[in-house]
């Protein structure tokens, strides 16, 4: 009946805002014809949907997207700062390495100071120089008869270097090669009063004026003297005594 749809929904004229509805469109109404109702409710510009959306889009900064570029320039500065700090650590850690290897070399430059090698044997110098007084603090206070070898071998059992073994003077020279705090060395008989303090001196029977049949045995005192029983101020040259080393 009626070809105007306006006509059949009054309430699509009668509620509708006049300001939606643009001149053009209000003059030009036919209400017998078609009319194309998207033009007649024209929303105005301002204040749209789809502006007022783009007000609620955060800002790049204040949101939780960070762009490629700002991760890696924040890794490339934390790397930088790692990178740093490992250096330095590793620097720290040089110097101390090498103040370490500084104080080992110079215990190593002083212990080698202080090595004294008698014809490719290492001489201990703290058991030599306590047998050397031990044989002078026990000397007798009054000497009846030879007894080297007892003084001399009472000086090494009471300094730890060995026990008391049974033999004359001549015959220390198989005691003390069973001895493993001694070492053998072939030494010229001028040679003799220059031995360090601890060194003991074989002579076999008969050699160097000494008993023939018992021998003789002493200890250096490192001064170009020995002493067993007695003290020896000028120690006998020969070259076919026994030396031995504590080592």
């Amino acid at each position: 009946m009626f070809n105007n749809p306006c006509m059949c929904n009054p309430f699509m004229n009668f509620y509708m805002p006049v300001n939606f509805m643009s001149y053009n469109n209000f003059r030009a109404i036919n209400f017998f014809s078609p009319l194309n109702y998207f033009q007649m409710f024209q929303m105005p510009a301002n204040n749209s949907i789809w502006q007022q959306a783009e007000y609620n889009i955060p800002k790049l900064e204040d949101s939780l997207v960070i762009s490629e570029g700002n991760k890696k320039e924040s890794i490339n500065v934390n790397t930088r700062v790692s990178v740093q700090q490992k250096s330095v650590k590793r620097k720290e850690r040089s110097k101390t390495v090498s103040a370490e290897t500084n104080v080992q070399e110079s215990k190593n430059t002083k212990a080698t100071e202080d090595k004294i090698i008698i014809k490719g044997v290492e001489y201990n110098k703290k058991n030599g120089e306590k047998l050397a007084q031990r044989v002078l603090d026990g000397l007798p206070a009054n000497r009846t008869e030879p007894l080297c070898a007892k003084y001399v071998k009472e000086a090494i059992r009471d300094v730890g270097l060995g026990p008391y073994i049974q033999g004359d003077g001549y015959y220390c020279q198989y005691i003390l090669r069973a001895n493993p705090n001694f070492e053998e060395i072939k030494v010229k008989g001028n040679e003799l009063s220059s031995l360090p303090a601890g060194c003991i001196i074989v002579y076999d029977k008969g050699d160097g004026g000494y008993s023939a049949d018992n021998g003789h045995v002493e200890i250096t005192l490192g001064d170009g003297r020995a002493c067993s029983d007695i003290i020896t101020n000028n120690i006998e040259p020969s070259d076919n005594t026994h030396v031995f080393v504590p080592v």
